[in-house]
């Protein structure tokens, strides 16, 4: 019998190994098709793929696009599921943005067959695996580019490897676990290594042409100077909002003695036989790093307070170092008085001759990025009013994770810029300022048609939406409650700063925030309220989102000319006004408190009785 069972399974094993080896074909067939499919059939992608907002935009652009070979990274013939890795670009002048396009798309998949044949179930995420250190050396050759190793420490917490992202121009020398080589695939920004679960050290050897065009906005190299920004995937990276590539980084970048090097955190410096070494290490785990290089850099420091002001920047740079000093100090003081300081001692401004124009362009770490020059602090008398440096100072006090990131960053800094201008230019800029942010936000279709919870690209709803409901939110809470809410969340340590620790720092106030932001951060425009006569009644009614606006000023205007104010509650679709006879307009917020779209004076006489 026991020769009898095990010759029944080897021929149910021989059995099966060719349908085994037919599944196995026809899933590698069906991982072709959409790698053909993706770069010239945008319809025949998504039926074969799926659609999701992310990889519609990018088959359906007007770019060229190319293809990586599909690889069946994991297989299970008994389950007929599968994990394959797809990958895809679409050319792009910029290879940092064109990295971060890919990377919507290409990856590791999990498939499985199915009665109508395989299909993708889902795309695995970066956020199985954690990084947990980058030590990082950097060569840098202005004429070239940059080669570097990056050592990691990482817990592999999927049987399906390790996987990052990492610029689409990189080339991969050598990839190492343990001391150990071992096979890994990189293609289109995606690198996939073949590692057990569990803690291991990742070495990964690789360099970079980088792009020499001029107003490069993630990098450019000229021999004189150049900027590497941290969206430009130049290290192994899981991408901007994903906790699990937090990390503890140590830098060192060597280059020529004659170009200045700057980190965007704090740095030694040192030159050696003609090599200058920088080496810069995080104080807390952070997602990616900038840097800069010029060899007409006269770097100065300065205090305001207990902060040191690092600027890397020519001679004739402006503003000058004082100006800055005397703007940062006011911001500090003023939103450490409310929110306290953040833990930070040291912050530097950056001049990035490379980029294009003038300006405040970015904050990265503990660094403020400009153009060839910085240009004025703020303004008052051009449309919009703004204060341009402050909002980048703003940055260091929130340091947000998670889906609505970028409303508690740039949000947060424009919410900052307009204590900012009341501070510095009184409460008349105050008000133009709003009202700026209100028809910058309102006249942006990109914008309005936004969330703020679902902006991982930063396509520009977190700016003025983002900071009107900050604006309106410590309206309704008053401004001790908000005030408390913020400081606590500044206080919280990295990794604990997303949208949900954000909402819990309010404490007591806590569901009344969730209540309020619910609607703003999830939806997408803003409150746009009609008017709808009943009889002799008249309803206030909002087309689409419903959202809770308390203590809502309206006023009623009769046929005499009198107008009777009210305050209300706003909460639900439909708000009956009692006693309007004779009325015959009504006025929206009159005192602007709330970000509304359509007409805020509407007219009685013209609506229509259902």
């Amino acid at each position: 019998m026991k020769g009898f069972s095990v010759s029944i399974a080897l021929a149910l094993l021989l059995s099966v190994a060719p349908a085994a080896a037919q599944d196995r074909a026809s899933l590698q067939d069906y991982a072709t098709a959409i790698s053909t499919a993706f770069v010239n059939d945008p319809d025949g992608f998504i039926a074969r793929y799926g659609s999701t907002p992310a990889t519609d935009r990018l088959v359906r652009a007007d770019l060229p696009r190319l293809s990586g070979s599909p690889h069946i990274i994991r297989w299970n013939a008994r389950e007929k599921t599968a994990t394959i890795l797809l990958s895809g670009h679409a050319e792009l002048d910029d290879s940092g943005n064109e990295t971060s396009a890919s990377l919507r798309y290409s990856g590791l998949h999990s498939a499985r067959w199915t009665e109508m044949g395989w299909k993708i179930e889902a795309r695995t995420p970066f956020s199985v695996n954690r990084i947990r250190t980058h030590r990082i050396a950097v060569q840098l050759d202005p004429s070239v580019g940059l080669s570097a190793v990056d050592e990691m420490e990482v817990t592999v917490g999927t049987d399906q490897g390790f996987f990052f992202g990492l610029n689409t121009g990189a080339v991969i020398d050598a990839v190492t676990i343990d001391g150990r080589s071992v096979p890994f695939l990189f293609q289109d920004g995606f690198a996939w290594v073949d590692a057990p679960k569990g803690s291991h050290r990742v070495s990964v050897q690789y360099h970079i042409k980088v792009e020499r065009t001029p107003g490069g906005n993630s990098a450019m190299f000229a021999d004189a100077y150049g900027h590497i920004r941290n969206q430009y995937w130049w290290h192994p990276f899981f991408g901007f909002g994903v906790d699990e590539g937090l990390a503890d980084f140590q830098i060192s970048i060597r280059a020529p003695e004659r170009l200045k090097l700057a980190v965007d955190l704090p740095q030694t410096d040192a030159v050696v036989e003609g090599q200058r070494t920088v080496v810069a290490r995080s104080s807390e785990p952070i997602a990616a790093v900038s840097f800069a290089y010029d060899e007409a850099w006269a770097p100065v420091d300065a205090r305001f307070g207990e902060v040191t002001l690092s600027v890397f920047a020519t001679p004739d740079y402006t503003p000058k170092t004082d100006q800055l000093v005397a703007a940062a100090n006011e911001t500090w003081d003023l939103l450490a008085g409310r929110f306290g300081a953040p833990p930070l001692d040291r912050i530097s401004v950056i001049q990035a001759r490379g980029r294009n124009g003038t300006g405040w362009h970015f904050f990265s770490n503990q660094a403020l990025f400009t153009g060839a020059a910085g240009g004025v602090p703020s303004r008052i008398n051009d449309f919009p009013v703004r204060a341009f440096f402050d909002h980048e100072v703003a940055h260091l006090w929130t340091r947000p994770s998670g889906a609505a990131r970028n409303f508690l960053a740039e949000g947060w800094s424009t919410y900052a810029e307009g204590l900012v201008i009341e501070r510095r230019y009184g409460a008349e800029a105050r008000r133009w300022f709003w009202n700026d942010q209100a028809r910058l936000f309102l006249i942006n279709e990109t914008a309005m048609a936004g969330a703020l919870n679902d902006d991982p690209s930063n396509a520009g709803v977190s700016y003025a939406k983002g900071a009107w409901t900050l604006a309106m939110l410590e309206r309704v809470l008053g401004r001790q409650a908000f005030d408390t809410g913020v400081r606590a969340y500044v206080a919280e340590p990295l990794g604990r700063t997303d949208y949900d620790s954000f909402v819990q720092g309010f404490g007591p106030s806590a569901d009344v925030a969730r209540r309020f932001l619910t609607p703003w951060v999830e939806g997408r425009g803003a409150p746009r309220i009609a008017l709808e006569r009943q009889g002799d009644q008249l309803i206030l009614v909002q087309n689409g989102a419903v959202y809770w606006l308390p203590r809502f000023s309206c006023g009623l205007e009769r046929d005499d000319g009198s107008v009777e104010w009210r305050t209300l509650e706003i909460d639900g679709a439909r708000t009956p006004l009692s006693g309007a006879d004779r009325v015959v307009r009504v006025r929206l917020d009159p005192a602007g408190d709330y970000l509304l779209a359509g007409d805020r004076v509407l007219e009685a006489n013209a609506v229509s009785t259902p």
